[in-house]
This record gives structure tokens, sequence and C-alpha cells, in this order.
């Protein structure tokens, strides 16, 4: 972390339009930089939105996979993006995970971020056959049905599956794009994408 600028570690992958900055073993001390670093451009929530500022113009989206908790690391992404995919497991923990974020992205809306938008709400995991399932997406739809992704074609919720197919394609070092195109988790993404392309 501040090393090296952005656009020296930035690798093309097998699809044209997407390139990648892979996370590393190194960001395991990036919580210690974060609060103890002198130089003001390698410190605080700021430090991925300077460093993102050099490549910004060379996409049309730069997509931020942060980890779930709510630390140092997902506190710079949040800080940096535009809008936020608000993926939600599930499972009846996720509600109380999302009312965290959604209480982090409010105060980052006030301080470093006032323009953060939440683009939508990503149902995963989700296995339609099970109880909990429906309890904990009924009470997502209670409070924000407006906001989660819906299919342009059909109008349904956009919900990713549980899926065998999701979990083996990183393991061959594939984009489920690659490793089964026609796979339901696939098909699902697929739809989200449409959906963002769309507004």
């Amino acid at each position: 972390i501040g090393r090296k600028q952005i656009s020296q570690v930035i690798l093309k992958t097998q699809m044209p339009f997407l390139d990648l900055v892979p996370s590393n073993l190194g960001l395991a001390g990036f919580e210690k930089t974060f609060y103890d670093s002198q130089d003001e451009n390698k410190r605080g929530e700021l430090m991925l939105k300077n460093a993102l500022e050099s490549v910004v113009g060379l996409y049309d989206y730069i997509i931020i996979d942060s980890p779930p908790a709510l630390g140092p690391l997902t506190i710079n992404s949040l800080s940096a993006a535009h809008s936020v995919i608000i993926p939600i497991q599930c499972e009846f923990f996720a509600l109380e995970g999302t009312k965290l974020l959604l209480n982090t992205i409010r105060m980052l809306q006030k301080s470093t971020n006032p323009k953060l938008k939440i683009r939508g709400f990503l149902p995963t995991m989700h296995v339609p056959q099970l109880n909990l399932t429906k309890g904990v997406l009924a009470e997502l739809f209670k409070y924000f049905d407006s906001e989660f992704f819906r299919d342009s074609a059909t109008g349904e919720y956009i919900m990713i599956p549980k899926s065998v197919k999701l979990a083996e394609s990183p393991s061959f070092g594939k984009p489920i794009l690659l490793y089964d195109i026609k796979s339901n988790g696939s098909i699902a993404y697929q739809k989200l994408a449409q959906s963002i392309l769309q507004g």
C-alpha cells in the first residue's frame, strides 16, 4: 500500500473489457497503515479515493469488492465510491449487518463522501424453498422494496442463487461468465449487470 501506483498493478484478464487489481496478503497490515502513516495520502478514509484518481478516467465502471466487516478497507471503499451495491446473504444475522452498514453509509455521507448513493440491495445465497430466506426477504422488502434490483424484462427481483458453479469458479481462476455462462448464478449476474446499465 502506497508503494506503487494503481496503474502499475493493473492486470489484464481473458476478457478485453475487464482489468483487475488483485488483493494480496499485504492487506493484512492495512489497518496499521490506516492509523499510523504520517503521509495524508497514505492514511485515513480517503487513501483509496486518492489512489484511484490517476485511473478513474480510463474506465466506464470501477467495481470495488469489499469485505463484509466494517473495518478500514470497507470505509476506504465507501469513501471512494459513487454508489454502493449492498449484498445481503439470506440469513438472520444479515439483517443486523445491513443495519450497521446503512448507519456507516449515513455517517460517510455526512463526512468524507456526501455524494455516496445506495444503488440497490442484492440478495445472495438465495434458496427460495427455505423459510428463513422467505422471512429475511419479507423483512427487507417491508422497508426497502423499491431499492432492490429488478429484471427489466419481467419486473422480478434479481437474486443471486446459492450455486455450486459460483462456488467452484474461483478455484478454476475464472469468472462465472467463462466458467459456466449458462448456470443460474451466471444468468443472475448478467441480469444484475443489465439492470445497472439501464439505470
